[in-house]
C-alpha cells in the first residue's frame, strides 16, 4: 500500500487553483464524471450497488454513472460508427478472451466508481472541506446544464432521464461528490525521493547511433568489436559517448537536436507520434521497433540492435539521473508535467489500495436498456 501522502487544509487553496492543468489530467486519471459520495441513509439492501465505509450507492446514482460511462466509451473506446445497440454491447470485443464490449465498459464503470468513491470519502476525512466558491460553481454547473438543455425545468429533465434510471436529484449528488475528488489532489504533496521513483521506474533513456545501408561492412565489424572488447558497463557508456560524435559511426542527423538523450516511458502518450515521425524518416523501419529496443534494456551500459533496409541502430541505455532534472534547462522543460504524472500515478496506486473493503451488489444494479442509434445520452453530459 502506498504511504500516507501530506494532506493540507484549504489554507492552500489559492495553490490548487493554480494547479488547474493538474486536476484536468487527474479527472482523467480518476475519470471522474459524477460521483456520489454522500453517506446513503435509508438505502435498503435491495437498492444498494456498492458499500464503502459507510458510503452506500444506491441503483439511481449508479444509473447515472452506467450512462455516463456508456456515453464515454461510444466517443472513445467503441470502434467508428458503434451506438448504443443490443448488437454493439453484446459483440465480443477481445478474442482471446470472449469480452464483449459490454463487460469491458461495465468492468470499467466499477473501477471508476469505486475510484472516485474513494477519492471523496479520502477528502472529507481529511478535515478538507468545499469553500463556498467552489460550491457556487457546482451550482453553476447543474443549472447550466439545466438551462441549456432543459429549459431551466427539472421536470423536463427528469422525464427525459427516466428511461436511463436516474432524476435530476442524482446529478445533483453527483456533482457536489465529483468535485470533492477532483479537489482530493490538490491537497497531496509528493516527496522528492516519490518523484524520483516514479522517474527512474517509468522512463527509460537511451542513446543511438545510426549507420545508413551504404555503410561499409567492416565498418559495422569493428564498432561491434570495440563495443564487445569494453570492459564494464562504464567503459561501453564512455565509448559508446564518443562514438555519438564520430561520423564514421554515427549518422543520424537529429543527434544534435538530442544530444543528451531519448526519454521513453511505458505510459506516454507520445509514443505513437514517435513511432509515426520514425517511419516518416526512415520509410523501411517501424519507429515502434526502436522504443521496443530502448524497454528491452534493463541497465545503463546495456545495449542492443535494430537492423532494417534503412540501415542499423545501435540503442544504449543511459542512465537516468532525477536530480539532474532541476539543473539542465533541456530537461526541465522536457519534464514540466513530471510532478503532475508521478502525483496522478500515486493518487492511482493509492485509491486502489482501498478496493478490497468495498462491497459490491452489481446483481442490484439496473440492467443496461440500449437506446439505439438516436440515443440522447448526450442531453446529460
Amino acid at each position: 500500500m502506498p504511504n500516507k501522502p501530506n494532506v493540507k487544509k484549504e489554507k492552500q487553496a489559492k495553490k490548487t487553483a493554480k494547479s488547474r492543468p493538474v486536476l484536468w489530467l487527474l479527472v482523467a486519471v480518476l475519470v471522474v464524471a459524477a460521483i456520489a459520495l454522500t453517506i446513503v441513509l435509508g438505502v435498503s439492501s435491495a437498492q444498494r450497488v456498492l458499500s464503502f465505509r459507510g458510503i452506500r450507492v444506491d441503483r439511481d446514482l449508479y444509473a447515472y454513472w452506467q450512462a455516463r460511462y456508456r456515453y464515454e466509451y461510444l466517443q472513445v473506446n467503441a470502434p467508428a460508427g458503434a451506438y448504443d445497440t443490443e448488437g454493439f454491447w453484446n459483440s465480443v470485443m477481445d478474442e482471446t478472451t470472449g469480452m464483449t464490449y459490454g463487460e469491458d465498459c461495465e468492468a470499467q464503470t466499477q473501477t471508476r466508481v469505486l475510484r472516485i468513491v474513494t477519492a471523496a470519502y479520502l477528502f472529507d476525512t481529511s478535515g478538507l472541506t468545499l469553500t463556498d466558491p467552489q460550491r457556487q460553481t457546482i451550482a453553476d454547473g447543474l443549472n447550466d446544464l439545466l438551462t441549456y438543455r432543459f429549459d431551466g425545468d427539472e421536470k423536463k429533465f427528469d422525464e427525459a432521464a427516466k428511461p436511463y434510471g436516474f432524476s435530476f436529484s442524482d446529478v445533483k449528488k453527483a456533482y457536489l461528490y465529483e468535485y470533492k475528488a477532483v479537489n482530493l489532489p490538490g491537497h497531496i504533496t509528493l516527496s522528492d525521493e516519490q518523484i524520483s521513483s516514479y522517474y527512474t521506474t517509468h522512463y527509460t533513456r537511451v542513446q543511438w547511433l545510426y549507420l545508413p545501408a551504404s555503410t561499409p561492412a567492416e565498418t559495422i565489424t569493428h564498432l561491434r568489436g570495440q563495443l564487445a572488447s569494453a570492459a564494464g558497463a562504464n567503459d561501453r557508456l564512455t565509448l559508446f559517448s564518443s562514438l555519438l560524435t564520430d561520423p564514421e559511426y554515427n549518422q543520424n542527423p537529429a543527434y544534435s537536436a538530442y544530444s543528451d538523450g531519448y526519454y521513453f516511458s511505458t505510459d506516454s502518450i507520445y509514443l505513437d507520434s514517435f513511432r509515426d515521425a520514425f517511419t516518416e524518416t526512415y520509410p523501411s523501419t517501424d519507429g515502434k521497433k526502436i522504443y521496443e529496443a530502448a524497454f528491452s534494456l534493463e541497465n545503463p551500459g546495456d545495449y542492443t540492435e535494430v537492423s532494417t533496409d534503412d540501415g542499423l541502430w545501435v540503442v544504449m541505455r543511459y542512465p537516468l539521473n532525477y536530480a539532474s532534472i532541476a539543473n539542465d534547462t533541456y530537461l526541465e522543460s522536457m519534464f514540466a508535467d513530471l510532478n503532475e504524472l508521478a502525483l496522478a500515478d500515486y493518487l492511482v496506486s493509492w485509491l486502489d489500495s482501498f478496493a478490497p473493503e468495498a462491497k459490491w451488489k452489481t446483481g442490484h444494479a439496473k440492467t443496461w436498456v440500449p437506446h439505439g442509434q438516436n440515443s440522447d445520452l448526450y442531453l446529460f453530459f
